[in-house]
């Protein structure tokens, strides 16, 4: 199984995972093999390593120092094309999309491509969007990139649609290390309403009850790194991973609608959903993402046996052929 598989595996068995960022500079020499220990019995699914910018050079020796310590996966961060090493399961093959820096596009891609490829190590295709965090960050001011405004969801839906459409694998919405505000809920729930990648959020995130307003919005991983540093324990992440166990048993009775009684009933099912209110059924089908499309085709068939229109507010439910105008159904 890849790193890339192990992550989809925990997104589908949890509806979300806990990535710990570690950046090389900050590390304890003497204390970090048994902070890593601490963490991985906490609860980390994973860890991430780089920054902006790292003066020191222990860069691979505290990815060795991880994998010694830990069975979760360690995954590279690059901040620079200097990150790079075999020491690492993967690495997010990033694309800063949200800037228009032609080097961070495809400038150090190239040059890092053939490094990638020869190391063997397992390249994640990401795409990189910088958020405004209500303060300029080292990650804003390194890549020389404007983040995306808090309050522009229409802009944040449209880039993450180009990494879905030109391939990318998952999508990793940030604030910045250390942001005062971290990625709205709104801009998370709107991207993942219409976009089908995994959403990595990351920057500001300082209580585990802001981490859990992300995966309730639709995150599938939550990425913290300078709270952990600043309390050097593993109470938040303790306290993180429970929100993790919470959001499983969420998802588990938020499955528990009628669209589990196609099951049982697909007549009654659909009975049901036409003596319903569109808008309500409509919301309960949103939650359900994995019986979705499902679900729509036999309600509209219904609607069309009984030669009924499905309104919902004021604009009638279109035919619908694909999978992409029926997302545009949640707009």
């Amino acid at each position: 199984m890849t790193t890339h598989e192990h992550l989809l595996q925990i997104k589908r068995d949890r509806g979300a995972g806990y990535l710990l960022l570690v950046d090389p500079d900050k590390v304890e020499k003497v204390k970090f093999p048994a902070f890593i220990r601490e963490a991985t019995t906490a609860g980390v699914d994973a860890f991430l390593v780089g920054g902006s910018l790292i003066l020191s050079n222990v860069f691979n020796e505290t990815l060795k120092t991880i994998k010694e310590n830990s069975k979760a996966p360690v995954i590279i961060f690059p901040g620079s094309v200097s990150q790079v090493s075999p020491d690492a399961d993967a690495i997010l093959f990033l694309l800063l999309i949200s800037g228009r820096n032609p080097d961070h596009l495809i400038g150090n891609q190239v040059i890092a491509a053939p490094i990638i490829k020869r190391m063997g190590l397992e390249a994640i295709s990401t795409g990189y969007m910088l958020i405004d965090g209500g303060n300029v960050t080292s990650a804003e001011f390194m890549s020389n990139t404007k983040p995306i405004p808090r309050d522009k969801l229409d802009i944040a839906v449209a880039h993450a649609l180009a990494a879905e459409l030109i391939g990318l694998k998952m999508l990793y919405l940030e604030a910045g290390s250390g942001a005062k505000q971290s990625v709205p809920d709104e801009m998370i729930k709107k991207v993942t309403q219409y976009c089908s990648l995994p959403v990595i959020a990351g920057g500001g995130i300082c209580s585990p009850e802001e981490a859990w307003n992300k995966i309730k919005a639709g995150a599938s991983f939550i990425v913290t790194g300078t709270v952990i540093e600043q309390n050097s324990n593993t109470r938040i992440i303790k306290s993180l991973h429970r929100q993790f166990t919470n959001h499983k048993n969420y998802r588990r009775k938020s499955l528990m609608t009628p669209l589990h009684a196609t099951v049982q009933s697909r007549d009654q099912f659909i009975s049901d959903s036409l003596k319903e209110s569109s808008e309500t059924k409509l919301q309960i089908l949103h939650r359900c993402s994995g019986e979705i499309s499902k679900a729509i085709d036999l309600i509209i068939h219904a609607f069309k046996a009984k030669k009924k229109s499905c309104c919902v507010g004021m604009a009638a439910v279109p035919p619908m052929h694909n999978t992409s105008q029926r997302n545009l159904l949640f707009a």
